[in-house]
């Protein structure tokens, strides 16, 4: 991919609509959500409606850029492969993690990939803030929405 484009009208078209279709597919999966009968209030359907309702709007104002620009080619800036592939592996480790190490050492292996994409040389200050920013996220997740993630330790934050 290294030397290939970035994206101009007819890309950002098919992107926008991707990303519409895939809000339609989520909000369609949130409106067959279970929720109980008598539960009032800020239910299971909430989030992923937010998350839906954001999916299409930008979706489809990807797609009216896009639309607005198909005659614009690319602006050719190159497209870093080697940092593409350093977050996808990321990514990756993530999902491959999450049940066996837990949510907070999964999430610091991924944010910690991003920050090697940027090839920044401080790795240990990247570390220790991809580290504070997954103790952080866990426990807005875990004790804020009440959400149970996975942990190394049962009982633990980590």
């Amino acid at each position: 991919m290294d030397g290939e484009s970035a994206a101009g009208g007819p890309a950002l078209l098919a992107l926008g609509v991707a990303t519409f279709l895939g809000g339609l597919v989520l909000a369609v999966a949130t409106l067959n959500l279970a929720t109980p009968s008598s539960y009032a209030g800020v239910g299971a359907r909430l989030f992923p409606a937010v998350a839906s309702a954001g999916l299409i709007l930008v979706g489809l104002w990807l797609a009216f850029q896009g639309w607005r620009t198909r005659h614009v080619r690319g602006s050719g800036e190159p497209v870093d492969a080697g940092a593409m592939a350093v977050m996808v592996g990321g990514l990756v480790a993530h999902m491959l993690l999450l049940e066996r190490a837990g949510f907070v050492i999964a999430s610091t292996v991924l944010f910690f990939a991003v920050t090697l994409a940027f090839r920044d040389r401080r790795w240990w200050l990247n570390l220790a803030i991809a580290l504070v920013l997954a103790l952080l996220t866990r426990v807005i997740l875990g004790y804020g929405l009440g959400l149970s993630l996975p942990t190394l330790l049962p009982g633990w934050v980590i």
